[in-house]
């Protein structure tokens, strides 16, 4: 199964004007910001743009200009990691797909942030909490995560305290302490519990630490509507997949690959649980579009043979 990119709620981004050449492309990226509350546009957001494909940050970051409106040119094709960020807001993260084939639909991305109140905005911990997130961002995680822990202790007695809760469990997942991350992800959970990420975010530690079934539990917690990130997407499929659950995992196959289609991964799974339900025609037209798209994929003998089986019995 593929490992999973983490989500966050809350970090406040940095800007640099740094240029990163790994991320140029062809397409195009634009969007409009509102304040959830009011509706009205919110300048000042900072975009931060991340190639899943490339890994890298798209630099220097967007901001949103009096209308809330902001553009990326120059963007990669792929799929990318969208943060909203702005003082005073709850961040938002989102995944997203940049078609760059030509005639391809390049709708606008439109956000709405909601304001935070009451204990968070406690302008020290929203600083100590700034400075150890700049720290994750950097990929320098064990040093983060000190940070965070501090911070819960220092700040133990805060009624905004339980949002850092989430940030450490990011920076255990991404040091591989499956155990912890989901400790604090779900007391995060508790005081959270309308937040989509935590469920996913739970879910894709117990997917990493090789618990499907425990994934399971939380990623079904989350509306289908609402799952836009194709790894979790591709990871249900997976575990319905391998239970015999075909119907169900077509579900999730397709939504990832209408997601991205160049998702080659997700096709050729499309493709093999079209065939265990004998749909065989379908197997085979998207089998092709496997093919066509990852002629050096170790799976691509499998696929042709299997297009080749049914192309001459047809």
């Amino acid at each position: 199964m593929k490992k999973i990119i983490l989500v966050t709620s809350m970090l406040l981004i940095l800007v640099s004007n740094l240029p990163a050449q790994a991320t140029s492309g062809t397409g195009k990226l634009r969007g409009v910001v509102l304040a959830e509350s009011t509706g009205e546009p919110l300048p000042g957001v900072t975009i931060k743009l991340y190639s899943i494909r490339a890994r890298a940050y798209y630099k220097p970051f967007p901001r949103t200009d009096k209308e809330g409106k902001w553009k990326a040119f120059f963007v990669r094709g792929g799929d990318w990691y969208i943060d909203f960020s702005k003082p005073g807001y709850e961040t938002k993260k989102i995944s997203f797909n940049v078609n760059t084939r030509v005639g391809a639909k390049k709708p606008a991305v439109e956000i709405k942030l909601k304001e935070m109140t009451g204990p968070a905005l406690e302008s020290g911990l929203v600083k100590e909490i700034e400075k150890a997130a700049k720290l994750y961002n950097e990929g320098k995680f064990a040093e983060a995560l000190v940070k965070f822990n501090d911070i819960l202790q220092k700040h133990k007695d805060s009624n905004a305290v339980e949002s850092v809760y989430k940030f450490t469990g990011n920076c255990y997942a991404a040091l591989k302490d499956y155990d912890n991350a989901i400790a604090a992800y779900e007391k995060a959970l508790k005081k959270f519990p309308g937040e989509v990420d935590l469920p996913v975010s739970i879910g894709n530690a117990y997917t990493n630490s090789g618990k499907p079934d425990r994934a399971l539990e939380y990623f079904k917690r989350v509306p289908f509507e609402q799952l836009v990130n194709i790894d979790t997407l591709y990871n249900i499929g997976v575990f319905h997949y391998n239970n015999g659950n075909y119907a169900e995992a077509v579900k999730y196959f397709k939504r990832a690959v209408e997601l991205n289609e160049e998702f080659a991964e997700g096709f050729y799974r499309l493709g093999m649980t079209y065939l265990a339900l004998s749909e065989n025609e379908k197997a085979v037209a998207i089998l092709k579009k496997f093919m066509r798209l990852a002629p050096g994929s170790a799976d691509y003998r499998t696929a042709k043979a299997i297009v080749d089986a049914f192309s001459k019995s047809s």
